[in-house]
């Protein structure tokens, strides 16, 4: 469950604001602020059922919005490159970061 929530969490970061306003609500309570289903739906006057169907919708278009867009995998890339380059500067390996910053673009 924890790894399902870093990951929608993540891909709702990228792509957000692609989302209805609705859907961004419904999934910032219960992603970001940790509300129940029964808190979302007594908050939005509508069903458990009403906000769970949003989230699982949601969770799928921000799904197909990574597959066609790759967003998120191009971010982790980026992070595990720059991690690498801090690394070999660490150690005063000039060259090899300034050979590793060359992939960056």
């Amino acid at each position: 469950m924890l790894e399902r929530t870093v990951k929608i969490n993540r891909l709702l970061d990228i792509y957000g604001k692609l989302l209805t306003e609705c859907q961004q609500q419904i999934l910032d309570l219960y992603y970001h602020q940790d509300y129940s289903l029964s808190e979302i739906a007594q908050q939005r006057n509508c069903s458990r059922q009403a906000v769970l169907d949003v989230l699982q919708r949601s969770a799928v278009r921000l799904e197909e919005y990574e597959l066609s867009l790759g967003m998120v995998k191009i971010s982790r890339q980026r992070e595990e490159l720059l991690n690498r380059i801090k690394n070999q500067l660490g150690s005063g390996n000039i060259e090899a970061a300034l050979k590793l910053l060359e992939n960056l673009d």
